[in-house]
């Protein structure tokens, strides 16, 4: 069984392109279930990002998010520049109030992390309660050890 790191998402950025007033991308990324980010409009696409003072090797997202205010469809795309992105990871979110993990194969180290939402379970604005990216741990010279994969 494949061992993760604890959550990556500390002392970064989080942005998006629009939240609702009082509702940031900062939100989803506190550690903080009870409030959350809340997309400007209901009309996807739209994005959530978070840009880490590091860059790792992400293979792992958990999120939480509200019934009938989550995501549908999304991709999980990484990024250095904040600009061109690659897709990591393609799929769906489930209808539900309970936190979801998803996993992907990856070994590139990136220092943005999108969540490119492109539908919705409900014509209306997207709740997102908390979002946590994690990477593999590692074995090191016949050991276990951590090593988020950093440069």
């Amino acid at each position: 069984m494949a061992e993760y790191t604890s959550n990556l998402c500390d002392g970064g950025t989080a942005t998006s392109d629009g939240a609702a007033a009082g509702y940031p991308a900062s939100n989803a990324f506190d550690g903080n279930e009870s409030n959350n980010f809340r997309s400007a409009d209901a009309t996807p696409p739209y994005w959530i990002q978070y840009q880490f003072t590091k860059s790792y090797a992400f293979t792992k997202l958990r999120m939480l998010s509200l019934v009938n205010r989550t995501p549908d469809a999304f991709k999980v795309q990484g990024s250095n520049n904040g600009s061109d992105y690659t897709d990591l990871l393609s799929t769906n979110f489930d209808n539900n109030s309970s936190w979801q993990e998803f996993t992907w194969s990856n070994t590139v180290k990136y220092s943005y992390i999108r969540i490119y939402i492109t539908s919705d379970i409900s014509p209306v604005e997207i709740y997102i309660n908390e979002i946590e990216l994690m990477a593999f741990k590692t074995a090191v010279n016949g050991f276990s050890g951590f090593s988020p994969w950093i440069f």
